[in-house]
């Protein structure tokens, strides 16, 4: 073993290519307008997708809670595919008439 040439070198990740991710995901919810942050008004909703393990299922749950009644909204999602999240979306605003607000926490990406 010890003839091999970078027998334990740890191997170096490029920490710049995540950064560059991460920062052109969105907007970071520490951004947010502070009329949102103060939670006066119903409408403002935040969205985010639960992901299960990887190999067992393709399926997703795309999420949406109101900032101020904290309501949620669940939608069941066969794929994780812009198609199918734009779908729900389509259906959810055809029943709530609405403005949402895109967010990203960006301590929970990547």
């Amino acid at each position: 073993m010890n003839d091999l040439p970078e027998h334990g070198v740890r191997q170096r990740r490029n920490v710049d290519q995540r950064f560059k991710y991460k920062q052109s995901l969105g907007r970071s919810i520490e951004q947010r307008p502070m009329m949102i942050n103060q939670r006066n008004r119903i409408g403002n909703f935040e969205l985010d997708t639960v992901v299960g393990p990887r190999g067992h299922s393709k399926a997703v749950l795309l999420t949406l809670i109101d900032r101020k009644s904290r309501f949620l909204w669940t939608y069941w999602l066969k794929d994780w595919t812009t198609a199918t999240v734009n779908e729900a979306l389509t259906k959810f605003l055809t029943t709530f008439n609405g403005a949402l607000l895109w967010t990203v926490a960006l301590s929970l990406v990547g």
